[in-house]
């Protein structure tokens, strides 16, 4: 038996992108169920393995077409009654509730709250800004982590 097997390049919008940037691009392998899932232009999301072999590929696991409904939050009512009420017990200390969150973030890894705080705000990203003459500036956050996390230095 053969295994359907079918490589995609998935590259950035080019509408979303600044004047004068070339969009990125990955290669995504599809097999078997995946193959027929998606063709030319779909907005998709893929979720998958990175092999870091020659210039690296994705080998997707699940893939998801964005449509013009997908493109808004779907959120439930239970959710909302949730952060409502996270929000609520937090309301005369929001910091206190930030700090909860980037505590449950990485349990395993004890303290280092700006290394933390960091990572969460490069996972959420940014919002994109479009000056008036129509240059749009990305709004993720670039992060570099340099040094041994088993390392903690004292002043």
């Amino acid at each position: 038996m053969t295994i359907k097997r079918y490589t995609v390049r998935m590259q950035e919008h080019v509408q979303k992108l600044g004047i004068g940037y070339i969009p990125r691009f990955v290669w995504v392998v599809l097999e078997r169920d995946l193959v027929d899932s998606c063709k030319a232009g779909n907005d998709v999301i893929v979720t998958g393995i990175y092999v870091f072999v020659g210039s690296g590929y994705i080998h997707a696991n699940h893939i998801v077409l964005k449509t013009s409904s997908q493109d808004k939050n779907d959120i439930t009512d239970e959710i909302k009654s949730f952060f409502d009420a996270f929000w609520c017990s937090y309301k005369d200390n929001p910091l206190e509730g930030h700090n909860v969150i980037i505590a449950s973030f990485c349990p395993q890894v004890f303290g280092l709250y700006v290394v933390k705080l960091c990572i969460c705000l490069a996972l959420v990203g940014g919002v994109q800004y479009v000056y008036e003459s129509g240059t749009r500036v990305r709004g993720d956050c670039h992060l570099l982590l340099v040094g041994d996390p088993g390392i903690i230095y004292w002043e």
